[in-house]
């Protein structure tokens, strides 16, 4: 459904759909409203979210960790997101290979042992109006250049200390 003009929330019939792996919104500029934190739980076999370039608002529900443990790639980026990034990250280090979070308005420290482990990450991305501050742990860093399928993409803003991440200043 990328593309595709929608305009208001996401359908609450979207999340009927049990048995969906992936949900896919990116650049649906007038999609609006938040993600629901109860419905989307329901949604237990999702591999790819994707709702990038929306309206969406609000904080990232807590249930996205525990309940979604399949996620393969959680691209939120440039969308209206605010609060912090959980510790319960690291429920999805098994799984997780793509993170985009750059262009919203998250803030407070990283959770450094939530990233850390993240073992199948190959891009990371929290650059652009984020507030978000700490360091990005070296077993992230270790991650590049040590196997065929590497962490290729790692961009975060200059506050964030990092002696591995792509350029990055905003």
């Amino acid at each position: 459904m990328d593309v595709n003009n929608l305009s208001g929330s996401i359908p609450t019939e979207l999340y009927d759909l049990s048995l969906l792996t992936s949900l896919q919104l990116f650049n649906n500029t007038q999609l609006t409203g938040t993600i629901d934190s109860q419905r989307i739980s329901q949604l237990s076999n999702l591999e790819i979210f994707s709702a990038g370039r929306t309206q969406l608002k609000g904080t990232i529900p807590e249930s996205v960790y525990s309940t979604l443990t399949s996620m393969r790639q959680f691209k939120l980026e440039h969308a209206q997101m605010v609060g912090t990034l959980s510790s319960k990250l690291h429920q999805w280090n098994a799984t997780l290979e793509i993170l985009w979070l750059h262009g919203n308005q998250l803030t407070g420290p990283l959770p450094t042992e939530a990233l850390g482990s993240l073992t199948q990450l190959k891009e990371l991305q929290f650059q652009q109006n984020n507030d978000l501050v700490g360091t990005i742990p070296q077993t992230v860093c270790e991650q590049r250049g040590n196997r065929l399928f590497e962490l290729s993409k790692l961009m975060v803003d200059c506050e964030i200390a990092c002696t591995c991440c792509d350029d990055y200043c905003s």
